[in-house]
C-alpha cells in the first residue's frame, strides 16, 4: 500500500514496528494552500510522486477557524472557513478520484470537527 506521511515531529531511526514503507527520498512535511486550485494539484503531485503517480489513500485533515461571535464574523470570515474545511476536502477527493480507481485499496478518510 502507496502512503505518504507528513508530519511535524521527531523521526526515529527504529522502523521495526513500520507498517508502511516511507521512499528514502521522501523530504518530510509538505505543505500547500488546498483552499487554491494551484495548491491542490501541486498536493496531488508531490504526494503521488514517490510512488509513480499511484494513490491509495487519501486523508482530509485541514481545517481553520475565525474566531469571532456570529452578529461579528463578515462573510469573509465565513468563505475562508468554508473554502478550506469543506471545499479543500471536496476538490482534493475530486483531484485523487481517477488515482483511487486504479488502486486495490482505495480508502478517503475526512477528519472534521464540530468546533
Amino acid at each position: 500500500m502507496n502512503a505518504l506521511i507528513d508530519y511535524s515531529g521527531s523521526s526515529s531511526d527504529d522502523d521495526s514496528d513500520a507498517e508502511i514503507e516511507v521512499p528514502q527520498d521522501y523530504a518530510g512535511p509538505r505543505v500547500e494552500q488546498v483552499d487554491e486550485p494551484a495548491g491542490r494539484d501541486a498536493l496531488i503531485a508531490k504526494a503521488t510522486a514517490p510512488w509513480g503517480g499511484g494513490l491509495d489513500v487519501l486523508v482530509n485533515n485541514v481545517g481553520t477557524n475565525r474566531r469571532a461571535r456570529v452578529e461579528e464574523a463578515t462573510e469573509d470570515d465565513y468563505r475562508a472557513m468554508v473554502t478550506t474545511n469543506l471545499d479543500s476536502a471536496f476538490f482534493l477527493c475530486k483531484l485523487a478520484l481517477p488515482l483511487l480507481r486504479n488502486s486495490r485499496h482505495a480508502s478517503v478518510v475526512n477528519v472534521s470537527s464540530l468546533a
